[in-house]
């Protein structure tokens, strides 16, 4: 019998932050409460957010494409004195894992340039985008200068739409900064 080998220890970058990390879970979790929330009163839907003391948009819908053509609460931005969440909840209904089973490539279309992309989550992103622009030009508004990090997080189906969400936002931030000069 041979000694277990030994890992090697996580690597956490310089700039990691266990606290943020954690409001960041927490704003997930907050997600999913919010979808939870629709489930039983959707036709009457009016999200109370649960999550920690800040700032939140209305949801951010997105649609899924498969079987009926199905509006969900996907996201929401939230934001502090300084700091801007971006956050995203994961598969929740049978269309969300048929979008995440479209394992097909598709142009990036927010943004030109970034290559091919996962079709499902491009479709669900796509009909998000103008939503996700418009909650965080809205934080980033209301908080002008004092905006100093943007936190992009999701969990399973969310971190895929999350990470699409990232250009789109960034080339936002770039007109934000030069209608500024």
């Amino acid at each position: 019998m041979s000694t277990p080998r030994k890992s090697l220890p996580m690597y956490f970058p310089v700039s990691f932050s266990l606290p943020d990390a954690v409001l960041c879970n927490e704003l997930v979790d907050t997600a999913y409460d919010m979808y939870a929330q629709w489930k039983k009163q959707p036709a009457n839907f009016h999200w109370k957010p649960k999550g920690p003391a800040l700032t939140y948009s209305a949801p951010i819908w997105g649609a899924t494409l498969w079987g009926n053509y199905l509006l969900e609460p996907f996201a929401f931005v939230a934001y502090s004195q300084s700091n801007i969440y971006l956050v995203v909840r994961g598969s929740e209904t049978d269309s969300d894992w048929l979008d995440d089973f479209d394992l097909s490539q598709t142009a990036y279309s927010p943004v030109s340039g970034f290559g091919k992309v996962h079709a499902g989550f491009m479709s669900i992103y796509a009909s998000m985008s103008p939503a996700v622009l418009a909650a965080v030009n809205n934080a980033l508004q209301k908080l002008g200068p004092n905006a100093k990090a943007l936190y992009v997080t999701g969990h399973s189906l969310g971190s895929g739409l999350s990470t699409l969400a990232v250009p789109d936002v960034i080339g936002l931030r770039i007109k934000a900064a030069t209608s500024v000069l």
